[in-house]
């Protein structure tokens, strides 16, 4: 007598409190398939019934699925073909006969539900079809120390399917530019602040302004980088720009990604965006949307509507798209950022170009501090003012030159700074002066521009 055969059946279902994706991820690996194949050989067929073998092997095979938190149901094969069922997701299978009539006992399978035998084309409902098949004992279900099961997703842990397979799904390239756009608006402002109490510190030393600057452009990217790796790793799945668009970044499976991923997926967008945008165009001409960084990081944008009817039911048609198309948004969004931006622009520009013409004008104040130094000694010790830069040993005029400073004159005392070409068209060409004057062995300097705009001098001047 030939030794009974018995067969497990992955039934789609995992453990409670399992997450369906990691349950899936370990049973690929231990069925040896990489993502993609398990997903259309398995995932995507389930129900399915695993091939036959002897009952210690199948009991082993059983076990280890249940550790990976999957459910798993071990049944005598019976003498049967396997059967292909159609359900709402789709045809699911193959299955054993045995299987089969466990499912209907349970309730999971109706008797009207279409199925035909493996190799055959023939489909009936289930009930005519197991009335014509030898007559099988009803198996023994699980054992009752078997953990009890809750369904999944039916989508959970397959790959997310191409947007010509599934209108709607991803995000394309304006909805994404204009979720940029959204970001930049909401980062701007404390930016903009921050970037004000950093340049607090050249206020007055031009020599510094390099070395500052390029702090805050490396505050900056760090602050920027941290906002879109933490919200995008977060439970929202999204910045406040995607948030407001219904978009979410996912993985390809449709689950969120983590925060390594999220930090190399920005950093991924320095590429995109140094082969001339390329990386970013890339959104709107791929299979799934994604842009270069996308690529790279292996994640996706999609829209949560569409993803969420996804998950629930593969097989449904995508749900009708509303409101206007990406383009139309991103027309009215600039359009609507424009008027803060401008008033923004009409504050901040003219602040800025003050700033840079102030720092030009203390160049000349710092130049001096030499030149009225050797001044100051000079009329202590002869009490009376130097002739010219040569009587106090000082290198000519145009030596005592700066990147806007022309030259530094000592003119029987007074101190006369001159700006050059380069300098701001406020300051080009004109004066700032130093006059001393000696008090019972103190020099005493007064400030003073014949003609430099008096909103430019340094408050010692006004």
């Amino acid at each position: 007598m030939s030794e009974a055969m018995y067969s497990v059946t992955l039934t789609g279902r995992v453990q409670p409190d399992r997450d369906a994706p990691s349950v899936w991820e370990r049973v690929a690996q231990l069925l040896k398939l990489d993502a993609m194949a398990f997903s259309e050989r398995v995932l995507a067929r389930m129900p399915v019934t695993l091939k036959a073998v002897p009952q210690e092997a199948a009991e082993r095979q059983r076990e280890a699925l249940v550790s990976c938190g999957a459910d798993a149901v071990l049944l005598e094969e019976g003498s049967s073909s396997r059967l292909w069922v159609r359900m709402r997701q789709g045809t699911r299978g193959p299955l054993s006969a045995t299987y089969v009539r466990h499912a209907l006992h349970e309730g999971t399978l109706s008797a009207d539900t279409q199925a035909c035998a493996q190799g055959t084309k023939q489909w009936q409902t289930l009930s005519e079809l197991l009335r014509n098949t030898v007559a099988e004992a009803m198996p023994v279900p699980p054992p009752p120390s078997a953990t009890p099961m809750t369904a999944s997703r039916p989508s959970a842990g397959r790959v997310l399917p191409t947007e010509s397979a599934r209108r709607g799904l991803h995000a394309g390239f304006w909805m994404r530019f204009v979720a940029y756009l959204i970001d930049t608006l909401a980062l701007w402002i404390p930016l903009a602040i921050i970037d004000a109490l950093l340049m607090i510190p050249m206020a007055g030393h031009p020599e510094r302004a390099g070395s500052s600057i390029l702090g805050i452009y490396a505050v900056n990217f760090v602050l920027i980088l941290v906002y879109f790796a933490v919200f995008e790793s977060s439970a929202l799945q999204a910045t406040p720009g995607k948030l407001a668009l219904g978009l979410r970044v996912t993985d390809e499976y449709g689950r969120r990604i983590g925060f390594g991923r999220a930090l190399g997926r920005y950093l991924g967008k320095l590429l995109s965006g140094l082969l001339l945008l390329m990386g970013y165009i890339m959104a709107g001409f791929t299979a799934r949307k994604q842009a270069l960084h996308d690529l790279m990081a292996g994640s996706l944008v999609v829209r949560k509507t569409p993803l969420e009817a996804y998950r629930a039911d593969p097989s449904s048609p995508p749900p009708a798209r509303t409101g206007l198309p990406g383009w139309a948004i991103a027309l009215i969004v600039v359009g609507v950022s424009l008027v803060p931006i401008s008033i923004l622009a009409a504050i901040a520009i003219p602040a800025y170009q003050g700033y840079v013409v102030r720092t030009q004008v203390v160049e000349g104040v710092q130049l001096a501090q030499m030149p009225k130094a050797a001044v100051a000694r000079y009329m202590r010790e002869k009490d009376r003012p130097p002739q010219d830069n040569a009587a106090l040993g000082l290198p000519s005029p145009s030596q005592l030159a700066g990147r806007y400073v022309a030259e530094v004159k000592v003119d029987y005392g007074d101190v006369t700074v001159r700006y050059n070409d380069r300098a701001s068209p406020q300051v080009r060409d004109r004066h700032l002066l130093f006059t001393p004057e000696l008090s019972h062995g103190v020099v005493i300097w007064r400030c003073l521009s014949p003609d430099l705009p008096h909103k430019y001098l340094p408050r010692s001047c006004r």
